[in-house]
């Protein structure tokens, strides 16, 4: 009888365990470009355009910084994002960019894996030459364009 009674017990206790490592496993959340922005936001800042004249003609240089952070509790498991900026006014990718692209230069597309605290930042060198315009922090239009991963709610 006792030994039967230890037994349920030890049967019970191993079930409760299985169901909760279960539930842990049923929260993560599989990550699409449809639902990133829910737990990741993005920020965009350019430097002061350095401006040169070479020959009669106008340079501009800046650089674009991108910062991404957490908008919910959790952390990111496994997580690689593709976004793509397009870029306007006369600016391009500087062909010594880590991502210069020789066939499409006026897209700046930045391919990275995120840390679990969803905390990344990456800076791109942009030129310009002629007629351009300073470019505008506050409107950057960008698209995440492939997310893989999971996002693992806070208890």
């Amino acid at each position: 009888m006792r030994k039967s009674l230890v037994l349920l017990l030890a049967t019970l206790m191993a079930l409760s365990l299985i169901a909760c490592g279960r539930e842990a496993k049923e929260k993560e959340v599989q990550l699409t470009t449809d639902n990133i922005s829910d737990y990741l936001a993005f920020e965009f800042d350019y430097s002061e355009v350095e401006r040169q004249k070479k020959l009669g003609i106008s340079f501009g240089n800046t650089d674009i910084t991108m910062r991404s952070y957490a908008v919910a509790a959790g952390s990111f498991n496994d997580v690689s994002i593709t976004v793509e900026i397009p870029l306007s006014n006369g600016w391009s990718v500087s062909s010594v960019d880590k991502a210069y692209n020789e066939n499409n230069s006026e897209v700046l597309i930045c391919s990275f894996r995120l840390p679990s605290s969803g905390e990344y930042t990456d800076i791109h060198h942009l030129i310009a030459s002629m007629m351009y315009s300073d470019p505008d922090s506050r409107n950057v239009k960008y698209t995440i364009t492939s997310v893989s991963g999971t996002f693992a709610p806070s208890k």
